[in-house]
């Protein structure tokens, strides 16, 4: 039965990996909308955790690829998959890369350990959390990736929401403060 498994997992890696390979834009992004369909569930047994290496490999590749979609649809997967190695690739796209940007915060957001005391993730996004420039253009995508790791960061989400309220918002709180003055 892990015979059969085993052999089964090398199969499905392998055509993963001929369409992440492909030098064509569209297949890539068929390979990583392929992994997204079938799942961790499916992909991978209950006693592993992990991709298998070389898939792990491309897939990290792609966050460097020259089309931004690609390096888009792979942090998702990234993080969909719980691939820790990424973590830095990610923090190193949040803070460089203005237009993924909230990709790669979203990833990070995702990404989770079995020993939640040593999670690269959350270390990068308290790290990336108190970057003025990253607080200022990504606040909705940090504060997502901040909550759904379950990180405790009340008084930051507190300032977040004080500094970057919707103006329309704002204007009616002005409004209805006024109202209860009157």
């Amino acid at each position: 039965n892990s015979l059969f498994h085993l052999l089964e997992t090398f199969k499905k890696s392998g055509y993963l990996i001929t369409y992440l390979s492909n030098t064509n834009r569209d297949m890539r992004l068929k390979g990583l909308n392929l992994m997204i369909d079938l799942g961790k569930r499916t992909l991978l047994s209950d006693e592993e955790s992990h991709l298998p290496k070389n898939l792990e490999k491309v897939l990290l590749s792609h966050l460097n690829d020259a089309h931004e979609g690609v390096r888009a649809r792979a942090a998702f997967v990234i993080g969909r998959f719980d691939i820790i190695s990424a973590v830095p690739l990610l923090a190193k796209m949040a803070q460089k890369d203005e237009i993924l940007r909230e990709v790669a915060l979203f990833a990070l957001g995702e990404v989770k350990v079995q020993i939640p005391l040593d999670n690269p993730a959350q270390s990068a996004l308290l790290k990336l959390s108190k970057n003025p420039k990253i607080q200022e253009s990504s606040t909705y995508a940090l504060s997502i990736a901040l909550g759904t790791q379950k990180l405790i960061t009340h008084d930051l989400l507190w300032q977040f929401y004080q500094t970057h309220r919707d103006p329309a918002v704002q204007s009616q709180s002005n409004i209805d403060t006024q109202a209860k003055d009157n």
